[in-house]
Order: C-alpha cells, then structure tokens, then sequence
C-alpha cells in the first residue's frame, strides 16, 4: 500500500504511509495542516527530507520499521509535535535540534543504535513520558536525561547499562522508574533517594554467565511514596537492610532464576500487602511470618524443589490469597484451614492428597486449584457449587 489520503483537500490532517511502495508525497513539506502522520514498513524510504520540518501542525508521528539512519536538523521545528514513536529504525542518532521540541510530552524509542543522546535531550521540557526500549549501544545513562524536570514515567532497556548519579538528579516529578540492564549487573546510584515523587519501581539485572547482580545502596530505604516494587536478579546486595525502610511499600515482586536466598529486611515491609515470589529458592523464607498485612501470597520455585508448605502461614490472618508453584510440594499443612478470610487456595506441586481435609474449615474459600505438575492426571472438585476443571498447564471454571 502506498501513501493514503483524501485528496478532497490540499492539506490533510491525517496521513498514513505503508506497506513495500510506501513512499512520501512529493509535496509533503506543504501539508501545513497535517496533525497526524504515520509512516510503517517502508523499506523504500531510508530519510526523512528536510522538508519535514515544515509541518507545523503536526501533533503525533510513528515511524517504524524503516532504514532511518538519522532525522533530519528540521525535525526540531516541529513546535506543535507532542507524541513521538519511533519503532525498530535503523537509527544511529538523533540532531542537535531534537531538544528544540518543546511541545513534545510522550517518546518511544525502539530498537535505536544510537550511542548517546544529544546534549539538548535535557530541553525537552514538556516531556513527560520517556520509553528508551532496546537501545543496546546506549552504555550509559546521560546526564542530560536528569534535567527533565516534568518527567512522570522512564523506562530503559539497554545492555551493560552504567548509571550516573548526576543522570537522576533532576527527576523530582517522576512517579514511574523501570530499568533493565540486559547480560550485566546494575548498580543502583544513591541519588536514588532524589526520586522523591516515585510511586513504581522495576529494576531488571539480566543475566546468567555472569549472574546478574543487583546492588540496592542505603538512599534506597528513602523512597517514602514508592508502594510497588519489582526486581529481577540472580544476586541481590543491599547496602543497611534498605529495602525493610520502605515503609510505605504495598506490592513487591521478586524474579531471578538463579536467586537463591531474599534478604531477612523484606520482613520489616509492615505496610505490605502483596508479595510474589518466582526465584530458586530452596524453602519459605521465615520472615515471611512477620508480614502480617500481606493478603495476596504467591511463591514459585520450578529450578529448586520446595518441599514444604510452613505451619507459620496460618499465622498471616489477613491473608485472601495463597498461591504455591513448587514440584516438591506434597501436602497442605492442616494449620493452612484456620486462614479464616482465604478465599483463594492455588497449589501447583506433587500433592498426595486430592482433597485435605483442612477444606472444610476454609469457609470464605471461593476457588480452590490442587494440580499435580509431575502428571497428566486430572480431576475436578465443587467449591460453593462452582466446578473447576484443572490439569498440568490450564484451569477452566465452567
């Protein structure tokens, strides 16, 4: 499909190019009235003319999937431009007058080989959500990405990923922080503890040969608003029990194929409500007795067999949800049947028993699953006149 528009008028104000003849209008730099232009799988245009830059209406452009090197110096008088996408280009770096967008709030950036950013990136004033996806030659995290002082939401994927102190000092408005350092280990600055606004954390420190080590310093602890918090590891190292100070914290998730112990801090998150666990570990860790706000529970561990089910769960009174994923599992403990407020009882494992008669005692519980991951055998029970169905890999309530 080439490029389509009404031709009833002169300037449209949409434009949609793509497809294998998908090619520019010649007159694209007259479309003074074009608000939204897209451009997709186009494999036969590599640049962007400088004429581009006279589209002074335009609100929103999508780029992908073209050979696009770089954009042209006229790309920094689009004045009006507030959406910004561009998705697996070829490009290798972005002109001085990027910065010049003062419009723009939202920029996806996918599948860039560009090494750094220009210096005029921190001018970006009215951006307030930044996706820097897949930027592998991207080493380290730019200073000049600091100085965006509206910025609410910033994600980052790239590899072997340093970050700066300097790079995350100016973000006193940012509620959403992801970063993923692919193959590497991620080192976390202590001027962390600026992000004085931030709501939702993920931290990502992929890798198996070398393991990916996350290091957490003691600023960490100072995130008083941070209530989620999502971590991928193989190794964590955290500086003075900083993650037991996040007080305010509600939901954790903890990931790592290869991570074998959780530090005893987690333990003092008294405002903790949700915790999920899909790590290596070998057995429940004891602090978990200690959460006593938690009521969504789930534990996973499909490298290392967990074997038991503790006696100290029936301690988590508060508890509405209970979800265990571990091949060594054999039976519930009959403690399990004084969770008065468990509604929801999932055990993925190697149970004996198909119906422990702990069940009668559970009177709020609505959805049970008992499935055994090591066989094809499959079975069927009536919880409060609701038949579930449940085998190896599904579950279906009918």
């Amino acid at each position: 499909m080439g490029y389509n528009h009404s031709m009833k008028t002169q300037s449209p104000k949409e434009l949609f190019i793509s497809g294998k003849n998908g090619r520019l209008p010649d007159n694209i730099g007259s479309l003074v009235s074009l608000e939204k232009l897209r451009i997709d799988d186009c494999p036969k245009i590599n640049k962007l003319p400088e004429s581009i830059g006279n589209l002074v209406s335009l609100k929103e452009l999508f780029i992908g999937k073209i050979k696009l090197q770089t954009l042209p110096e006229s790309f920094g008088n689009l004045k009006s431009l507030e959406w910004l996408s561009i998705y697996d280009c070829d490009l290798h770096s972005l002109p001085e007058s990027f910065g010049n967008l003062q419009s723009l709030k939202t920029l996806h950036i996918y599948g860039s080989k560009a090494k750094k950013l220009p210096e005029s990136f921190g001018n970006l004033k009215a951006l307030e959500v930044l996706s820097l996806t897949n930027m592998y030659s991207l080493k380290t995290l730019p200073a000049c990405i600091g100085k965006l002082q509206a910025l609410k939401e910033f994600s980052i994927w790239a590899l072997n990923l340093t970050i700066p102190e300097e790079s995350l000092e100016g973000f006193n408005n940012l509620q959403e922080l992801e970063i993923k350092s692919t193959n590497n280990s991620l080192c976390i600055p202590a001027a962390i503890s600026n992000l004085s606004s931030l709501e939702k954390l993920t931290l990502n420190a992929s890798g198996d040969d070398p393991p990916g080590v996350l290091t957490l310093p003691e600023s960490f602890g100072a995130l008083k608003k941070l209530h989620y918090l999502c971590f991928t590891c193989n190794s964590l190292k955290e500086q003075a029990g900083c993650i037991g100070k996040l007080q305010t914290l509600k939901i954790l998730d903890i990931n790592g194929r290869l991570l074998k112990t959780l530090p005893d801090s987690i333990g003092e998150l008294s405002s903790l409500k949700t915790m999920w666990i899909n790590t290596g570990i070998k057995e429940v860790p004891d602090f978990i007795r200690k959460l006593k706000s938690l009521e969504i529970l789930k534990i996973a561990s499909y490298y290392e067999k967990i074997n038991t089910i503790p006696e100290f769960m029936s301690e988590l009174n508060n508890l509405v949800s209970l979800s265990f994923y571990a091949s060594g599992i054999k039976e519930i403990p009959g403690a399990i049947g004084n969770l008065e407020k468990l509604r929801y009882l999932r055990v993925h494992g190697n149970l004996k028993d198909k119906r422990p008669s702990l069940l009668s005692r559970l009177k709020s519980l609505e959805h049970l699953e008992l499935i055994n991951i090591e066989t094809e055998e499959r079975s069927q029970e009536y919880i409060q006149g609701i038949l579930l169905l449940h085998d190896r890999n599904y579950r279906y309530m009918l």
